[in-house]
This record gives C-alpha cells, sequence and structure tokens, in this order.
C-alpha cells in the first residue's frame, strides 16, 4: 500500500552509526540531560557538591524504603535528585526483556539491520498480542513497577518542569492543534534516569509520553538487568505525572540512532533521506509491521502491552517524519471499539 503522499526528499542517503546499544539521542528542549553532571555515588561527596551549587537545596532525611538508603535533595526548581548508596537487584514486573533476548547479534552490533521479512513477522507477532487477548504465547504482563522501584535503583534521578515555551519544547512533535488538543507548557514534565547500565531522558504530558533518549544492555543468562525495560520506566513515570493510562494517545520517539530502525527507514523503506512529508503506515499494512518488529517500534508495542488489557487498544497508525535531518516517529493509540453482537 502506497503512502498518502509522495516524499521528494534529498536525493543523499544518511550515512548509518554502528553502535552496540539500542540507543535513541535527541535534542534536550526541556534541559533535562543538560551539562551538569550526576552526583557522586556517596551520600558525603554529594552532599558537597550540591552545596557548592549557586542555587540553594532543602536537605531531606536518608529516606528507608525496604531496608535500602537513598538520599533525597529537592531544590526550588522543582528538581528531584536521587542518588542510590546500595544496590537493588532488579526484578521485573513484566517478562520484555527476555521477549527481546532472541534478538540476533552481529558482532558488537546489538540491533544489526535485518530483513524486512523478518521485521514484518516480529511486527506482526507484537500486533497480535495488542489485538488478541487468546494469543497464548504473549510474555508481556500487565506493568506493576512502582515509582519508588525507578529510584532506589537509579545512579541519578532527575524530574522538572521546563520554563521554556510551549513551542520550544514542541518542536520535534508532530502534534494536533490546540482546538483539538489542549495544552500548555506546564503540563509537560521532563525526566532524566541515569542507571549503572543504562539511561532514560523523556518528558511525559497528558495524552503523550516523548523519549528522548534510552540505553539498555542486552540480557544476559548472568542474572535479571538493574536497568528496567524502557517501556516500564515510560509507563511508571507517565502514570505518575498524569495519574492513570487511560487518556494516553501519542507515543514519540525523538532523534532514532538505533541502527536497525535507521536501516529500515533510511535505507529501505525511504533511500532520499532526509524526506519532507511525514509518512503515514495504517495498521494492517506490511510498512506498518516492518516498523513495529523494529527494536524501536518492538519497545512501544511492550509499552502498550504493559499499560493497557489486551484488546483495549491498539496502534493504530505509525508516523514517520524528519526534523533537521533526524528521524522521529509518532505511534497512536486508540480504543478498540467492541463490534455490538447481532
Amino acid at each position: 500500500m502506497s503512502i498518502a503522499d509522495p516524499f521528494q526528499g534529498s536525493k543523499q542517503r544518511s550515512s548509518l552509526p554502528v553502535s552496540n546499544e539500542s540507543v535513541i539521542q535527541a535534542h534536550d528542549p526541556g534541559g533535562c540531560s543538560g551539562s551538569q553532571s550526576p552526583p557522586s555515588s556517596t551520600a558525603g561527596q554529594e552532599d558537597t557538591r550540591a552545596s557548592s551549587r549557586d542555587a540553594p537545596y532543602q536537605y531531606q532525611d536518608v529516606m528507608q524504603q525496604n531496608n535500602q538508603c537513598f538520599s533525597l535533595h529537592v531544590s526550588y526548581d522543582t528538581t528531584v535528585w536521587i542518588n542510590k548508596s546500595t544496590y537493588v537487584p532488579y526484578s521485573p514486573s513484566q517478562s520484555s526483556s527476555s521477549a527481546a533476548s532472541s534478538e540476533p547479534s552481529t558482532g558488537e552490533l546489538r540491533d544489526p539491520p535485518m530483513p524486512r521479512s523478518w521485521l514484518r513477522s516480529r511486527g506482526a507477532q507484537v500486533a497480535r498480542w495488542i489485538h488478541d487477548p487468546s494469543e497464548t504465547d504473549c510474555p508481556i504482563s500487565h506493568s506493576s513497577t512502582k515509582f519508588d522501584q525507578l529510584g532506589r535503583n537509579a545512579e541519578y534521578f532527575e524530574w522538572k518542569q521546563s520554563e521554556l515555551s510551549l513551542r520550544t519544547i514542541e518542536y520535534n512533535l508532530l502534534l494536533p492543534s490546540q482546538s483539538e488538543m489542549r495544552r500548555s507548557q506546564k503540563d509537560y514534565s521532563f525526566w532524566t534516569l541515569l542507571y549503572d547500565e543504562g539511561v532514560f531522558v523523556g518528558h511525559t504530558a497528558p495524552g503523550l509520553i516523548a523519549i528522548q533518549a534510552i540505553s539498555r544492555p542486552q540480557s544476559t543468562n548472568s542474572g535479571s538487568s538493574h536497568t528496567p525495560h524502557p517501556s516500564e520506566i515510560a509507563l511508571t513515570l507517565y502514570h505518575h505525572d498524569v495519574g492513570g493510562f487511560e487518556g494516553l494517545q501519542y507515543v514519540f520517539m525523538l532523534s532514532i540512532q538505533n541502527a536497525q530502525t535507521q536501516h529500515l527507514i533510511m535505507h529501505d523503506m525511504y533511500p532520499s533521506w532526509p524526506i519532507t512529508t511525514p509518512g503515514m503506515w495504517e495498521y494492517g499494512t506490511q510498512e506498518y509491521e516492518e516498523l513495529l518488529g523494529t527494536r524501536i517500534g518492538r519497545i512501544v508495542g511492550y509499552l502498550v502491552l504493559g499499560g493497557f488489557s489486551r484488546g483495549s487498544r491498539r496502534i493504530v497508525r505509525i508516523i514517520v517524519y524528519c526534523v533537521d535531518g533526524t528521524l522521529e516517529m509518532r505511534f497512536d493509540i486508540e480504543k478498540v471499539s467492541k463490534t455490538p453482537e447481532a
């Protein structure tokens, strides 16, 4: 099936980076991942570091959570920092890591480019899991990760509300007009989580999740990762920020650098990258299944599976677009209307 509008992009093909991580790098309009270094690993060192900042900090007592200690500091600019002093092995509430454990590897490249038929098969499988509760082989359960669990295992945890304009915040977000979706700059929360083995940077607002940077080590047979799956982190932050999943409509994956996803889109689908017109791929098309079958697409698929009852939602379309030469994706989530019985 052809897309709605033909692409008339540049004739120069972008080169594909080689990376051994499943990483998305992005602009940081919210300033969450700025030039500040994460706090050091001990509470005493962190206190010295914090007291040398220009901004005054309120110091809280060391908090006890399940016999594990972490320091909590709150500044007047509404930024929260959590620095763990004891590591807790992470026990995921959903099996998203095991669902991805069969990912092939080529040398040190975690997500090598794959044939479109392979991606289509994986994407169709994820779509079936989301759509059909009777599919018994789905390894993803409803997410039960709690907000405080994210902080206990994080080396560094930051939350802030941006003082930037709404236009700046939404610079690389493809969103409906204000008349269709009311929002303001105060609706956005920006998050930065650094783990010993991974990173998550993104922002949330009612109706949307935007993931700017993620990295998580590949699962091994030696034990579970200390880093939660990106889909679990995103769901937990959204739930904490908004209060539930019911109104979630859009998931953005910004400035994508994942080699597998880039190769499909920038080499196979649109070799004349960068494109000038967004491409929309509807549920059920081969291209939709290929996009959903990439590492980036599957992360969003696991997010839907972890946040909603199976069969209640559907990723109805995937939009591919370009901002300043970088690859961006939007996944549209809608409720599934129940067909009345005859």
